[in-house]
This record gives structure tokens, C-alpha cells and sequence, in this order.
């Protein structure tokens, strides 16, 4: 996923590897189970072994990368600092890590207008976590909904290396 090294104080020699370079097999394991409860909410609890996902050597050089980016300013490295930076902002990885635990709750129809999705997101290498809430109304031919999510964990972590929480409110309007 990552290679890369400093060639010299002055230049910065990391590139990703795409998959289409890549040929190496990656396993993938997910184990979960669900429950729905007689009042109706339904419990699901996951755990994800990622195997594409970055060891913790390739994971300190991305995070690396990403932080000296910006140091480079000058003609000569700017344009592969930039490209760097944005392979590395999305590697084509949703989960960019190895071990992860994912708790959910979800109902539908609640007073016949509402629905809801809690999600909780626990990353076991760096403890980093994600919260988040998918709220919709319904009311007549209008969908009002709000997505809500904070992450918590270092700058320096999977889950929270990008922004630390974020609220959507929108509506949705049926013609037909």
C-alpha cells in the first residue's frame, strides 16, 4: 500500500501503491451477528480484519507523508508532494487499518415518520472511534434528515486524521 523513504533532507521520495500494481492477495474476515428486539430496534455487532490494511511500519510512514506534504513547497517536489498527499487523503481503503469493531442500532418507522442509524466504529490499533447518527422524518411528501458524526482519537489516527466531526441537515421533497 505504502513504500517509501527519505532520499535526502531536501526531497521526498513516498509513492502508493495502486492495487493495479499490487497483485498480492489480501484477506478479509467479517464476523457479526445480529438481533432485533420485540419493541424493534435491531442490534448488530461486527468485527472487520482488514488485510489490505496498513501494518503499523506502513501506517507511520502514510501519516509521515501526509504531515510533510506541506513542507514542500518548491517547483521541483510541489507537484509529486500534492499527488502524495491526495492518494493518501483516499487510498481506495474505506478502513485504512487492520482490526476493527463496529456496533449499530437501527429502527424504522418509529411512530410511522421515523427512522434512525446509530453507529459506533472502534479501531483496535490506534483506539481511535467514530459515533454517528442517521436521522430521517418523514412527513407528508417531505423527508427531513440530519447525518451527525465525531471522531475521537489523535490527529495522528485512523479515524480522526481528516476532520473531527461533521452535521448535515437536509430535506427531500416527493413529487410524485
Amino acid at each position: 500500500p505504502i513504500r517509501g523513504h527519505w532520499t535526502d533532507p531536501q526531497l521526498l521520495d513516498f509513492d502508493m501503491v495502486s492495487t493495479s500494481e499490487n497483485d498480492r492477495l489480501f484477506p478479509v474476515a467479517l464476523l457479526g451477528a445480529s438481533y432485533t428486539l420485540n419493541a424493534g430496534p435491531t442490534i448488530q455487532l461486527e468485527y472487520l480484519y482488514n488485510g489490505q490494511g496498513y501494518t503499523e511500519e506502513e501506517f507511520d510512514l502514510f501519516t509521515e507523508m501526509v504531515a510533510s506534504s506541506s513542507l514542500y513547497n518548491f517547483d521541483v517536489t510541489k507537484d509529486l508532494s500534492n499527488i502524495n498527499l491526495g492518494r493518501a487523503i483516499n487510498p481506495g481503503m474505506p478502513y485504512i487499518r487492520r482490526h476493527y469493531a463496529f456496533v449499530q442500532v437501527n429502527q424504522n418507522d418509529v411512530w410511522d415518520r421515523l427512522n434512525y442509524n446509530l453507529r459506533y466504529i472502534y479501531s483496535f490499533e490506534d483506539q481511535s472511534h467514530q459515533t454517528s447518527a442517521l436521522l430521517e422524518w418523514n412527513i407528508g411528501r417531505v423527508e427531513l434528515f440530519t447525518v451527525l458524526f465525531a471522531n475521537f482519537g489523535g490527529r495522528d489516527t485512523d479515524l480522526n486524521r481528516l476532520i473531527d466531526s461533521q452535521l448535515m441537515f437536509g430535506a427531500k421533497y416527493a413529487l410524485f
